[in-house]
């Protein structure tokens, strides 16, 4: 089975059993990843596969939803439907929520991560779940990082890239090992990288040249280099240059370019690249139908922030995350109902959340663990508030 296929069925899995649970008055249910070239705001947000953490500007994180693993770091494995404050971490710049681990860049220039650690994701030499944020061992001068499915990827001061955590068939940690990384290692021949995007088996860089190099997996050309050849080194994307942000996810990739155009390859079978068909496509295809984009974000679908600060979304959608109040996959992008003054977007695995500029965030799509932060585990197929938080506090 495609690694498309099973992420949908869990996901899909996932939106059944939030009918049931809610049914039988269940809302504490027991528990079952955009890179761009600088950060621009004080604040910032992540959605995981069924979790969120938040960037406040104080520098302090704070997570909800799924925590089966640790992977909002409050020292529990209890999930949370309203924020929760993440231990032993302050003077944060980045952060970055995975499938079930999150990380944290330090003002120091030093990374914190924490939750599963089954692969050796979180880099700090063992294989232990940590419910609370360790240290990253051997890594200092970190400006970005991105978490995967199971592995995670940093771009150091010096313009190259480190990673660690899973090393399967397809390679994704792209350093000719064979065994996890349990600790950072070299992502060899990267040396002018300025942000990373690591998707479920794949990985891509943004380079200062504005060009684009991804590695891993490449089953439905989320590599974008006119083939479907898993490649074990960076490979160039074709035909894109000018790019001011990249995100990679399950089997699909997409890129912001300083046009304010958006260019997405790899598999489109709900819609996902947003060019009115389901084909999948090898190469970098345009989104049809998108004015300017300032960021984008990727997971089970995708997301745009508009200039103007609305917010568009294509791909499926049998959850509501595309936000606009169905549960109809659109092949081209569509309005998210309700949001205007957006400086920040993230797509989880089955839901998506808004910074507005305000300072508050909303959220929509799946919330079976609370990964809405609404206070319960209803669905909703349009944007709702997250309760008890302001990222400008």
């Amino acid at each position: 089975m495609r690694k498309t296929s099973f992420n949908r069925f869990f996901i899909l899995v996932l939106v059944l059993l939030t009918g049931a649970l809610t049914a039988c008055g269940n809302s504490d249910t027991p528990p079952t990843t955009t890179a761009t070239a600088s950060k621009t705001s004080p604040y910032a947000i992540s959605a995981g596969g069924a979790h969120t953490c938040a960037l406040l500007s104080s520098g302090r994180v704070k997570c909800w939803g799924r925590n089966a693993h640790g992977a909002l770091g409050d020292g529990t494995m209890d999930n949370r439907s309203t924020p929760t404050d993440v231990l032993d971490v302050t003077d944060v710049t980045v952060i970055s929520a995975g499938n079930s681990h999150t990380c944290a860049v330090l003002s120091s220039g030093s990374v914190k991560c924490w939750g599963w650690n089954e692969f050796g994701q979180l880099g700090d030499g063992t294989r232990e779940d940590r419910l609370k944020p360790v240290d990253v061992k051997g890594l200092t001068g970190v400006v970005a990082i991105s978490n995967g499915w199971n592995h995670t990827c940093a771009v150091l001061s010096t313009g190259g890239v480190k990673c660690w955590g899973t090393i399967s068939n397809d390679d994704r940690l792209s350093d000719g090992a064979t065994e996890d990384r349990l600790t950072p290692t070299d992502v060899p021949g990267l040396t002018d990288v300025i942000a990373v995007s690591s998707g479920a088996a794949h990985t891509c860089v943004l380079l200062s040249s504005g060009g684009v190099k991804c590695w891993g997996s490449n089953s439905s050309g989320e590599l974008g280099d006119g083939t479907t050849e898993d490649r074990l080194k960076p490979t160039d994307v074709h035909g894109l240059i000018d790019v001011i942000a990249v995100s990679a996810s399950g089997a699909h990739t997409c890129a912001v370019l300083s046009s304010g155009s958006v260019k997405c390859w790899g598999g489109n079978s709900s819609g996902e690249l947003g060019d009115g068909t389901t084909e999948d496509r090898l190469v970098a295809t345009e989104v049809v139908g998108l004015p300017s984009v300032v960021t984008i974000s990727r997971g089970s679908n995708t997301c745009a922030v508009l200039s103007s600060g609305g917010v568009k979304c294509w791909g499926w959608n049998a959850a509501g995350q595309l936000g606009d109040g169905t549960t109809e996959d659109r092949p081209t992008p569509t309005d998210v109902k309700g949001l205007t003054s957006v400086d920040a977007i993230a797509t989880g695995g089955s839901h998506a959340c808004a910074v507005l500029s305000s300072g508050d965030v909303k959220c929509w799509g799946v919330n079976i663990f609370g990964q809405l932060g609404d206070g319960t585990a209803d669905n909703h197929l349009t944007p709702i508030k997250v309760v008890e938080l302001n990222l400008l506090s």
